[in-house]
């Protein structure tokens, strides 16, 4: 099982040269005489991306210091390695002591946590969940170099409102998804579409506890960004969480929580708790992160 753990092979060797081309690229693209050179940048970017992967293999970079993961060069400007450190760290230790684990990505945006989950464990699946058509064609290409057919893509905002079964989305979404192109996609860029954003009728309502109506057989961990709809998530949960007790890794927005659901996270953690879990506070930046146990 490869866990993913950085060694000195040829080709992590080669992935610190390519470092250091990513750090300088940066610098200068974030230079304020060059900041907003759009259609330079546009124009240099394919000879940027040739330079970093010239076999089209791939690029390597690392999550949180042992997490090593293969993703298409295109996505060489996104600081992966330094993005949510302790969430990832968190989700490596509980894949670790749980292998060949079923994770479900629900708000999976450009799909950091996916591509890292089937990279920490080849066994493992993953069931990225998002409401932007963009932000899956975006997952998909993300996790493109991990092995295996195991990635599945869900479009939906989740909540607590009765919905499909999991073969019906998952069907609908294969329609979807294969009559877009992500550069037709990107017209929705990678934007936060959430319960409360408006032109949302044609996006489709998803229940966890319909998604899963039977008993899990591979450990199971939730993992939920929703922009302060953390609770209607729980609340759609509520079956599946007391069936199958997956992990929760909970990125809790207090202020949305409060201002736009007229909820809080106070509520939300007495509901965790008085559903059997124990909460550990990984870390508090602009929301806070959670996982429960």
């Amino acid at each position: 099982m490869d866990h993913g753990i950085i060694n000195t092979s040829p080709l992590n060797v080669a992935g610190v040269h390519m470092s250091i081309i990513r750090s300088t690229a940066r610098a200068i693209r974030n230079a304020p005489v060059l900041r907003d050179l759009d259609a330079l940048w546009s124009a240099l970017g394919p000879v940027y991306f040739w330079a970093l992967d010239p076999f089209r293999r791939g690029l390597r970079m690392r999550f949180s210091g042992d997490i090593s993961v293969i993703v298409p060069s295109r996505f060489a400007g996104v600081a992966l390695e330094t993005y949510e450190p302790e969430a990832f760290v968190a989700l490596a230790a509980w894949m670790r002591q749980n292998p060949g684990a079923c994770i479900i990505d629900i708000g999976c945006s450009i799909g950091a946590l996916s591509v890292a989950a089937l990279f920490i464990d080849s066994d493992a699946e993953v069931i990225a969940i998002d409401s932007n058509i963009a932000s899956l064609l975006t997952t998909k290409e993300m996790c493109s170099r991990s092995s295996g057919d195991r990635l599945i893509l869900l479009h939906g905002l989740v909540s607590n409102e009765p919905s499909v079964s999991f073969t019906v989305a998952r069907e609908r979404t294969r329609n979807v998804l294969s009559s877009i192109t992500l550069k037709e996609a990107y017209k929705f860029r990678y934007d936060y579409i959430c319960l409360n954003s408006p032109h949302i009728n044609d996006i489709p309502r998803l229940r966890v506890d319909d998604l899963f109506p039977d008993r899990a057989t591979r450990p199971m961990l939730l993992k939920c960004d929703v922009e302060g709809a953390e609770h209607l998530v729980i609340d759609g949960s509520r079956a599946f969480l007391a069936r199958d007790k997956p992990a929760l890794l909970l990125s809790v927005h207090p202020l949305p929580l409060r201002e736009t659901y007229d909820h809080s996270a106070d509520h939300l953690r007495d509901t965790i708790i008085q559903l059997g879990y124990n909460i550990e506070l990984l870390a508090v930046d602009h929301e806070e992160h959670w996982l429960c146990t």
